[in-house]
Order: C-alpha cells, then structure tokens, then sequence
C-alpha cells in the first residue's frame, strides 16, 4: 500500500510536488498563483511538510497532496497515486517478497498420492479485505463462498508441499458449486507471476458461470417472499400468484474475482467467467433474464477485455454495457501495468455514488424501443443514445484533424480503419437487422427515420487511433492472416494482434502471407550475398541493373547463335555473366543494391531530418539534353509500393503543376508516398525542398492550408527521363538517386536498338496481374520484406547506398551544356584546334558562342556550361589549372594596359604554356 510519507520523503518533504505546480514558488515568500498585482500565496513548511496558503483564495493551507487534487481536479486517493506514479514510490510486486511460505515433508502412509488438503482462517484480516477491494466486506465475501486460507498441501510422488499464506502473499479459496458438484478455485492475487494467480481442485465444468448459483437463490428467494396461493373456486384447483415484482431489478457481468466482490460491495448481483473466452451461451442467456429485469455487463479496457464485450453486447442486444472510462490506463497497477478493470477503478473512486454513475451511463445495442404515445399508444422509436452506442460497438466513429479541426467518419475493424460515407452507416444497420432476422417493423423505422441519415455523422465519438506503424529502427507490414515487424535482424510475425496501432485499410494487403528464406542476407562486414532469385520483382530489378547488357548480350557475342542463347539462358535473371569484366559486375551489383536500398528507404515510414532525401530515379543511358528515352521500369519499380503505401501521383508531364498553389491538396499526414511521374526537364525541384527535410505545408482549395509536420509528411520520388535540373550542393545533398539500365526498351528507327524489349517479354506473362499466382504474389512480398531489412541494417551501419554516378554526373552536365552549346565547344575547342593548351580571351569566347548560337547567355551560366563540357570530354584534362589561377580562382593576365579574364583548356599528357602577351 502507498504510503504519503513514502512520497513525501522522495519529493523533499512535498516541495518538489508544489513547484511541479507551481516553479514560481519561493520559500516563505509571497508569489502569484492567479493573475493578480499583488502576489498572495506563500510556501511555508508546516509539521514538516510544505503547504500552500493562498490567501487570495480561501486562506487554506493546502498539503502537496491538496495542490495536486486542486490542479488536477482528481480525487484525493487519485492524486496519491498519480503522484506515487511520478515519483517513482510504488508497491509493485516482487518475487522477493511476495511469496509464499513452503515446506516440504515426506506424506505419511495413509495419505494417498494427489490429496489436497486445506486449513482455513476463521475470518478475513482487514489487509485481506484491502486486498480484494476498499468497500469488501467479511459478509461479501462470505455470501459469494469466499474464505481466507492458512495454507493448502498437496502430495505427488510421496512428498506433501504445504503452502501457507502470510501478510505479503494472501490467498483465497472459493467453493463452486455446480449442482451436486463440487469443486474449489484457489486465488492468489499477489502471485507477482500472473500465470499462477489461481488453480482449481476438483472437477471443474466446462460451462460455468461464478455466482449463478447464489443468483438463481437470490430469484427464488424473492418468489416465495411475493408469492400468494388462490383458490379457484370454478376448478377447485390452486393458483400461485406473485404479487410486486417477479424478477430481481439486474445482474453484472464482471471480468474476474476481485471485480465481482468488488460489484457484490455496491450491492448488486456479480456473474463471472472461468476466462476471457468463454462463451455465454443462448441456454445460460435466457436463464439469467429469467432472474434479472435488467443484465450489465462490465469489461476491462484492454483489448481482449473490449474485444469480448463487442461480440457479447452485438449477440445479446439488450445487455447493458458499462464502459470504464479511459483516464484509468493512465495509472499504473502492482504489476506496472496500465490499470484496466473494476477494482482498479474502485481503488481509485471508492464510493457508491461513482459506481451508481457508472452504472447510469451504460447503454445496450438494442436501439430501437416500445414507447407510449398519448395518441397512437405504443409505437415503435428509436432511442439516440443507444444508437450510438450500437454503432460505436461496432467500430463507427470520427477522427478530428487537431489543426484544422476537421472530420473524417471512419470505421474501425480490429486494428482496420476505413474511411466512410453517410449512406453506408445506414445500409450497415439495415445489413445487420437482416442477418439478425428482425421484424419488418424495426427495418421501417430504420429506413424512415432521419436519425439513421448522414444527421447522426457529427454524433458519433471521436476516435483518438494512433497509426505510427513504424519505429526508429523497424516498420509494421499488414497482410490478410498477419501483420509483421521488421527490423534489421528479426520478422516478428503477429496473427490477430494490432500491437495497439491503426492501419487504414488500403494499407492492408489482401494476400496470404508466409516467410520464405530471405533472398538477400548482409554480413556483419557489410557484405551482400544473394540467396535465391525467386521473386519475380526481384529478377525484374536485377535486369533493370544491367548497365552493360548490350556488351554482354551484343559486342561480345559469338558467331554461333545457338552459344549466345544458350548464354542468355543461363545468366537471363544474373548479372554476373562470364561475358562480362569483374568490374562491370561490380558496378551492376551496385546499381541493384542501391535499388534495393531506396525501395527499403521508402517502405520505413520514419523519416529521419539528418537523412532526408527525396528518391530520384532516371535512366543510365546517355542521351542530348532535350531527348527522352523511358519505358525502362522506373514506375513499375515504385507501383508496386503501393501494397503497402499510400501513394499520391502527379502528373510530372504538367509544366505548370508547381504554379499551381493546390497541386499537393491530395496529400495529408496519412499519405506514406508523393511521386511525381514522369517529370519533365526543368521541374522546379526547388519547390520541394522545404517538404523534404521540413514541414510540407499543403494548399487546399476553400479550405484552410494544412501544415505537415516533418516526422508524419510523406517520403518523395520522383521518376523522369531526365537527370536533375541542378547539381548545387542544397539540391544534390536532398537527393538518393536511382538509375536505371536501358535494357527494357522500345526500338525506334532513330534510337538503334535491334527490338523491343518489355518486362513481360522476360516472363512469358504479364506481372501483378488478375492471373498473377499468389506464391508468386508471396514471393515478392517476401522480397519487399527482405528489401525493408537490407534498408535497416544499412542504415543502422549508418550507410548510404548510392549508384555508380559517372553516367548520371555526364546527363546533368549534358542538360546543363545544352546542344547548342555542346555542337559550339566542339568545334571552338577541338583536341587539334588553337583554343586547347593555350590561353583564350574569355569574353571574346563568350561573343563567338552569342553569335554562332544567337543565344544570350550570362557569363555565369556560359561558365558553367564550359565546366561541363570539361567535365565529359574524356580528352581534356582540366579548365583552368590550379597554378595559373589567382587568388579569387581566375586566370587574369595583362594585354597591354588590360587586364583580361582568360581560359585555359589542358588536354591529358600536354604541359602547360607560358602565357605570351
């Protein structure tokens, strides 16, 4: 039991509490509480605790205690124990001291192998009867068959083990009858392992429901007190007449031991269950109903507990059901478990009139009742209050968007979240009457009623649903049977459980899943090793990384074709292929295991601000600035994201997508992916920038502008034919590019190809389709899986994959040359020309290109066009030499009384010239 001195010993005789209120506070002086000119209150120790006077209040000297009530608006014993919570003082159970006496002797000759035998106390100690609930009584306990045990033995293989109680391990024993049955159930609450808490001795019944008995009883009891006998004087026979009530006024269904007495202390009639699972049956229904006007029902608010109570209340319509309220998981049980029943809440609100409240506000499934009407008489009307409770049961319920404070009208499954219409609210309840077989009656009053309409939409309770699927260092996957957590070195499989997070339900795979052995396994060196190609995605990416197939399949082929198909049979989804050098298999490994590092990158929800970049993924083949290759898989790469993803696309073809304000209303915090596809040459990617590594704010048209925050802002990808606009550090650093090969293909009469080639043509059929087979479906499931973990491992080795850049590098600076450009340098600065390995008046290169070109450049961008020309002519060693620059990075040299910008090309193996005037 918590004790006040213990808290108040570990909070500085409570000063620690009252400055966790109130930090303005100073010792024995005044200070403000309110807003107020003139401070008011002092901190002042008193019989050695700090108090609180605030004599612009009520001049009451408030103990630490009083201050947290005050503040917190709770109940005295709540405050100890949010207190106690916060400052570490508990009474948690430990297997060091909560335990049993045991002694072990050998069994006399006369005791028979398996006896049981048992010593009672002759009362419960008020420690005990603490124990079991603040308001249970010795009569409690007693009227439920309730006794407190000395101790209990049992003898197995001719050795007796007695085990007695003490004050820090009590235990309860319970007579059950069942009929001329009869059986015991040992309870031992303090057990620190919950797994041993009880035990039964004797035969127990598979149906059974704890107080039944002492309730049928009760009914019989209350029959004979209000039963009269008539004598009719036509038949000459007896009749039995009950006069006042012939039932008891309710039952409640409770979840265990403690929360029955605790139940039977308020005055009411308990029923419990042998376990969570068991199944109140028609027969045991109706007998009950038999007994009570009126059977409540009250579950624990932990999933199984409101799993159950769901399937209960939806079988039985008319059982109340009492919700706790949800403020009590935010205390902490002696397990160090978040509180979830009855006597949890009793402990904490112990009197009567706070279990009346509760028992007031409970509410049946059974909506529709028989009312009186001073015209009509009795009609059928449907009670409001019950209705949503009905549709609450059954999942229905509205997410409020904290800023913008919109709705969303959702439906809950388990851990399944749909998003909803009106209409479908009532074509669910009419579904549901006609499963249920109800009268014509109560669907008319359904379909007539306004009530059952889109009206009852702002009516339903707000949901607070958590769907962070992912972790720092792991992601959730949902499939059909299953949902998986994944980290870098474990597939932790749940089946049926939601490890308390929400999944919307386009984010739930509708296959069959089952692990395979992984395809790709990592070293602890980092090494990468394929295990198998069974997934067909996986071949996919494998030939959309051959960078050197047409020197594979093509320039290195043999004069016998029957040899080059047998070749390209056997290495047709490898990439290691005795064709091909060992640094070329290099490099294609490279490009595939970058692939598969930025599919996992996407896959992991969680978006780390030093790491956040947007994927980039372009074609290797190198092209002038203004032509598009495509077709090579790069949207087909990221479609099938979207089994597990929420993927908003745009249109990346529209060169005035980004001038448009709204272009991203699609998106919100529940979108994992926003890809723009297929975007055009000059995008203007700087747009993106602050969605990338910060907030995204999104316009909405005639709505109010909703802020993303970074860590619930989707990832971006970006699919085009071409490189980036801009190789700047602030757009490069933004960036994990991905490139793919032009092995998948269309030929065209300009492009020399000798076919087309499309991923289907691999296959023999087309992938992901209707007639896809689910193993298939399985089997690149699996590699996403295996994806997801290559993506952890090297991300926790805080390793960045990124492809082999040389061709990438040569496209950006082919677009940032331009044709014209590029067609003018070739000529101006041919290897055998005047103007290489010698010194060229700058300004008079920039006139030569403005006329040959008509073009009128800057000298900035002339000079960047110029770098990238070096850059990607193999024959030149460097622009501008290091020692013939000046201090501000530029060759200046004197012509006459002039000084003049000059530049210098240096092809490879040609020294450099003294500059001659």
């Amino acid at each position: 039991m918590i004790k006040l001195e213990d808290i108040y010993n570990v909070t500085n005789a409570g000063k620690d509490i009252i400055l966790f209120y109130y930090p303005q506070a100073v010792e024995n002086k005044k200070f403000a509480i309110r807003d107020e000119k003139t401070p008011s209150a002092t901190m002042k120790k008193i019989k050695d605790v700090w108090r609180v006077t605030d004599f612009g209040d009520d001049g009451v000297a408030r103990s630490p205690v009083d201050v947290c009530m005050k503040e917190e608006h709770c109940t005295f014993t709540e405050a100890v124990f949010k207190l106690a919570d916060r400052y570490g003082v508990n009474n948690s159970l430990s297997p060091a001291i909560n335990k049993a006496d045991i002694r072990q002797e050998d069994a006399p000759d006369d005791v028979l192998e398996g006896h049981f035998d048992y010593e009672l106390n002759d009362e419960f100690s008020d420690a005990e009867l603490k124990i079991l609930g603040p308001n249970v009584t010795q009569e409690h306990c007693t009227k439920l068959k309730y006794f407190s045990v000395k101790s209990y033995s049992r003898t197995k293989n001719r050795k007796t083990t007695t085990i007695s109680s003490n004050e820090n391990y009590p235990i309860f024993m319970r007579i059950c009858k069942d009929g001329e049955n009869e059986f015991k159930k040992i309870y031992q609450p303090l057990n620190p392992d919950k797994a041993f808490r009880f035990f039964y001795v004797g035969t127990k019944p598979k149906e059974y429901i704890n107080g039944l008995a002492e309730l049928k009883e009760a009914y019989q009891k209350l029959i004979a007190e209000n039963e009269s006998k008539h004598l009719d004087t036509d038949t000459g026979k007896t009749h039995t007449i009950v006069l006042g009530k012939d039932k008891l006024p309710e039952a409640v269904i409770c979840s265990g031991e403690r929360d029955a007495l605790n139940v039977a202390s308020f005055g009411y009639f308990p029923l419990w269950f042998n376990s969570e699972s068991y199944n109140l049956s028609e027969k045991e229904y109706r007998e009950i109903s038999k007994y009570v006007e009126r059977i409540y029902n009250i579950p624990d608010i932990d999933e199984t507990g409101i799993k159950k109570s769901v399937e209960l209340s939806l079988k039985y319509l008319d059982i109340f059901t009492v919700e706790l309220p949800a403020w009590l998981s935010t205390y902490k049980d002696n397990r160090g478990k978040p509180r979830k029943d009855l006597r949890d809440y009793v402990e904490l609100r112990p009197k009567n009139f706070d279990f009346k409240n509760l028992i007031k506000t409970a509410c049946p499934c059974k909506f529709w009742e028989e009312v009186e009407d001073e015209k009509k008489g009795k009609r059928l009307n449907i009670n409001t209050l019950y209705l949503l409770h009905f549709l609450k049961q059954n999942g229905f319920g509205k997410i409020i968007h904290p800023e913008t404070k919109e709705s969303i009208f959702v439906k809950v499954t388990g851990y399944i979240v749909e998003e909803i219409m009106p209409k479908q609210i009532r074509n669910f309840i009419v579904k549901f009457l006609k499963e249920r077989h109800e009268k014509t009656s109560v669907l008319n009053l359904v379909l007539n009623s306004t009530r059952t309409n889109a009206g009852i939409m702002d009516d339903l309770d707000e949901l607070h649903l958590d769907f962070t699927n992912y972790t720092i260092d792991g992601q959730h996957l949902f499939f059909a049977n299953k949902s998986l957590y994944v980290t870098a070195d474990k597939v932790e499989e749940k089946i049926g459980k939601n490890s308390g997070i929400s999944v919307w339900n386009n984010n739930v795979n509708p296959h069959i899943f089952r692990r395979l052995e992984p395809s790709i396994t990592v070293d602890d060196e980092g090494d990468v090793f394929i295990n198998h190609t069974k997934s067909h995605y996986f071949r996919f990416l494998l030939n959309a990384s051959r960078i050197f197939w047409r020197e594979e399949f093509e320039h290195r082929a043999v004069a016998d074709p029957a040899e080059n198909e047998t070749y390209k049979t056997k290495y047709k989804f490898a990439i290691d292929g005795d064709r091909l050098t060992s640094a070329e298999i290099a490099e294609q490994n490279t490009h595939l295991f970058n692939k598969i590092y930025a599919i996992g990158y996407l896959l992991h929800r969680y978006k780390s601000a030093s790491k956040a970049m947007a994927v980039w993924i372009m074609e290797n083949k190198l092209t002038n600035s203004d032509e598009s290759s495509g077709g090579s898989g790069k949207s087909f790469m990221l479609g099938f994201l979207e089994h597990f993803l929420r993927i908003v696309t745009l249109n990346g073809r529209n060169k005035e997508l980004t001038g448009d304000r709204f272009f991203m209303d699609r998106v919100d915090e529940f979108t994992d992916l926003l890809l723009l596809d297929d975007a055009q040459r000059y995008i203007q990617f700087d747009v993106f920038y602050s969605a990338i590594t910060g907030n995204m704010p999104v316009g909405r048209k005639s709505l109010k502008t909703l802020e993303i925050k970074f860590k619930d802002s989707p990832k971006i990808a970006i699919t085009s034919n071409f490189p980036p606009p801009s190789v700047d550090s602030s757009t490069m650093r933004r960036l994990l590019m991905v490139v793919f090969s032009d092995y998948y293909h269309k030929q065209t009469s300009e492009n020399g190809y000798l076919e087309t080639r499309q991923i289907a043509d691999d296959f023999g059929y087309e992938l992901h389709n209707e007639y896809y087979k689910q193993e298939w479906w399985n089997e690149d499931f699996n590699f996403l899986v295996d994806c997801l973990q290559f993506y952890l491992k090297m991300n926790a080795k805080d390793v960045i994959i990124h492809p082999p850049m040389e061709n990438v590098n040569k496209r950006i600076n082919i677009a940032i040359m331009g044709e014209a450009f590029q067609d003018w340098a070739s000529v101006y600065f041919a290897p055998d020309g005047n103007n290489v390995d010698s010194y060229v008046n700058k300004t008079e290169a920039l006139t030569d290109f403005k006329i040959s070109t008509k073009s009128g450049w800057t000298t900035q961008k002339f000079t960047k066009a110029l770098r990238a020309f070096c850059k990607n002519n193999n024959d030149i060693e460097c622009l501008d030499p290091q020692e013939l620059r000046d201090k501000n990075g530029r060759i200046i040299k004197r012509n006459g009384t002039v000084s003049v910008e000059m530049i210098y090309i240096q092809t490879k193996g040609t020294p450099l010239k003294e500059y001659i005037a």
